[in-house]
């Protein structure tokens, strides 16, 4: 019966040395396949969040797109009536300012001067006459804001006084504080509290050109008031606010420059309904 050639020890050794070899090629082989397992696991979370994110995006800006051309069809159709309605009152005013340059002498009445200047589009006569009956500033309020119905563009002619207080300012002219007091007193008129509600969907009341106009006099004012730091009194501060959210201004300001005239002036009585037309009334608690 033949025997099996003697096993070396050499040979078990290498036998052993090659196992381990294969043993940690193995290892390294498994980890490299976690890792790469690991990181397209990642990828693929991550590329998912980010899909799920843009999907939102998508459905939030199609719902907008599909509600500014609900607004726009609204404003589309309701443009004949409006223009006729337009039409209609500037005929109106025309009539009536013909009457006015007829009879020179007419009644110097508080309402029929003041209507007789708006209707004229006299932006400077109506700051000079607000001034002269400042002391009868109770019934003085409810009239301009009749005659300024009578305009054929309120905004545009109370936007003129403001240009030309905000150039006056500049210049350090003397009377500012009476024309300022005026002008917050046509701005109050134009742009009541009843005016700030509710105007989702609903395009303004003045042209794209007065809105520029309007963002230009604005701006300059703000850089006069930041010059002025400590001399900013509370009623210029008010009106500051009535023009930006009156003429829908707020997205072309620094919120925090905003909401810091809010702050300062806090004790004045329309702060805080300025504050809620200009979405402040949460965030300030």
């Amino acid at each position: 019966m033949s025997t099996a050639p003697p096993i070396s020890a050499d040979r078990v050794q290498k036998f052993i040395e090659d196992l381990e070899a294969q043993k940690k090629i193995v290892s390294k082989c498994t980890e490299l396949f976690t890792t790469l397992t690991n990181h397209f696991t990642s990828l693929q979370n991550s590329l998912s969040q980010k899909s799920q994110s843009l999907d939102a995006k998508f459905l939030s800006l199609s719902s907008k797109f599909s509600q500014t051309l609900d607004s726009l069809s609204q404003r589309e159709s309701s443009l004949p009536d409006r223009e006729s309605a337009a039409a209609a009152h500037i005929e109106t005013l025309k009539e009536a300012a013909f009457a006015e340059f007829k009879d020179p002498k007419g009644s110097a009445q508080l309402s029929d001067t003041l209507k007789s200047l708006a209707r004229r589009m006299d932006s400077a006569g109506l700051v000079k006459f607000i001034v002269s009956k400042r002391k009868e500033s109770v019934p003085l309020r409810a009239e301009i804001s009749v005659a300024l119905s009578e305009a054929v563009d309120p905004h545009r002619l109370v936007l003129e006084a403001f240009e030309d207080f905000v150039s006056q300012k500049s210049g350090k002219t003397l009377g500012l504080t009476d024309k300022r007091w005026a002008c917050g007193m046509l701005v109050h008129a134009l742009f009541p509290e009843s005016s700030w509600k509710e105007k989702k969907g609903k395009g303004p009341e003045f042209s794209r050109n007065i809105g520029e106009r309007a963002a230009e006099v604005v701006d300059r004012w703000k850089g006069q008031l930041d010059g002025e730091k400590e001399g900013l009194t509370p009623g210029e501060a008010v009106m500051f606010l009535h023009m930006v959210v009156g003429f829908e201004l707020k997205e072309r300001f620094d919120e925090g420059f905003l909401r810091k005239l809010v702050l300062d002036f806090s004790s004045r009585r329309d702060m805080a309904k300025l504050a809620a037309a200009l979405g402040f009334d949460e965030k300030m608690g």
